[in-house]
């Protein structure tokens, strides 16, 4: 197997499970692939591509892990394919499992799976109104109490996971007040797609909106810390903590390797299809790098090319990709991420204070290891 492994990289393995899903949600860009379909390679293929990059084998890592995300469509409908990739790893191989859901088959899934995932990010869009008008009539009261009904004996982490939209009611804050007695980890990624489904005056009046959000947001969650109650808010965590190594923060062209239902391999997940992010297949290897290369040469995405071509004035870009080829869509997505790192440094000589002053530990404004599996940045 011809496999590019650079030194001591870990890397995160986005696995489709399917494509099919039971709800759907208006903003999803998955809303044009196949339905009805499951993995058309043998779990044995994809177990002996994910245990060549093994960290314990290659570098005797007593406790570095790669990670697995089950995705989807919604993954849950193709719970035997989990199983059955667990039950095949979990003793020999170091893997932390994560699982993106929308919430709905929580309560129907297999105690096994369960009991080893490390992680799992649920879709839910805040305020019981804003989510079902987005995802669908009484999904919100059933996610939510499905939450509620595995969370007394689920061991690992549980996340929120917040689909920020330009609709005009939409509030990132009062998404997160709605859900905060239920999560105690939050993340939220801006709409994509968005020029060709909004107006320029539509984007703008967001972005007043979410500015005033971030600002009352930021608020709850330092005040919560000053009161020793720990809320991952992991956007404001990820603009203080340092960025390491190269490559965007979500992992594109670095650790990440998505694989798709026919054993392909593309470095972006949301990039699935498009020859320009296909890094390889698992019968023959991955190299991630090859997307990294791509980036770097003003395609799609190229933070470079937006620092350079729209924001000269402002330096760096948090290494986060604009996820847009756009103009347009790149100021607005850059302005999105000026925004918040434009309300972190307002509060930063009040933040320093209250850590000087021990009031608030500073590992609690670190991101915490689950943000691993986000982009970091919305």
């Amino acid at each position: 197997m011809k496999v590019f492994i650079p030194p001591k990289q870990l890397y995160e393995y986005w696995i489709f499970t399917t494509m099919d899903c039971n709800l759907r949600c208006s903003y999803c860009f998955e809303e044009s692939k196949i339905k009805d379909s499951k993995p058309s390679y043998k779990t044995e293929d994809l177990v002996g591509f994910v245990a060549v990059h093994n960290p314990y084998n290659q570098f005797g890592c007593e406790k570095a892990k790669n990670g697995v995300v089950f995705s989807g469509g919604e993954p849950l409908m193709n719970q035997d394919f989990i199983k059955d990739f667990m039950e095949k790893t979990r003793k020999d191989l170091r893997l932390e499992y994560v699982l993106q859901t929308n919430g709905t088959l929580l309560d129907e899934t297999d105690p096994y799976i369960l009991e080893n995932l490390d992680f799992i990010f649920v879709s839910l869009d805040g305020p019981k109104e804003m989510h079902d008008k987005k995802r669908g009539k009484g999904t919100f009261d059933k996610i939510v109490n499905n939450v509620r009904k595995i969370k007394p004996d689920y061991k690992g982490q549980m996340a929120a996971r917040i689909t920020a939209t330009v609709d005009k009611n939409f509030s990132i804050y009062d998404s997160v007040m709605a859900l905060e007695k239920d999560f105690d980890n939050f993340h939220w990624q801006i709409e994509t797609p968005v020029l060709h489904k909004t107006t320029k005056k539509e984007r703008d009046a967001f972005l007043e909106r979410y500015r005033k959000d971030l600002d009352k947001l930021a608020d709850y969650w330092i005040d919560g810390l000053v009161e020793g109650v720990v809320k991952n808010v992991m956007p404001f965590q990820s603009i203080i903590t340092p960025v390491k190594g190269p490559g965007l923060r979500c992992g594109a062209g670095t650790k990440l390797i998505v694989v798709d239902l026919d054993g392909q391999c593309y470095g972006c997940d949301t990039m699935v299809g498009d020859p320009r992010a296909r890094i390889g297949n698992i019968w023959d290897g991955a190299e991630p790098g090859r997307l990294y290369a791509q980036l770097a040469m003003n395609c799609s995405g190229n933070p470079l090319t937006c620092r350079e071509e729209i924001y000269k004035e402002k330096p760096g870009c948090m290494k986060q990709c604009v996820g847009c080829s756009e103009v347009e869509g790149k100021k607005f997505y850059c302005s999105t991420v000026y925004a918040l790192a434009n309300v972190i440094n307002a509060k930063k000589d009040f933040m320093n204070g209250l850590l000087d002053s021990k009031r608030i530990k500073p590992e609690n404004v670190l991101m915490p290891k689950i943000a691993d599996y986000t982009e970091q940045i919305p």
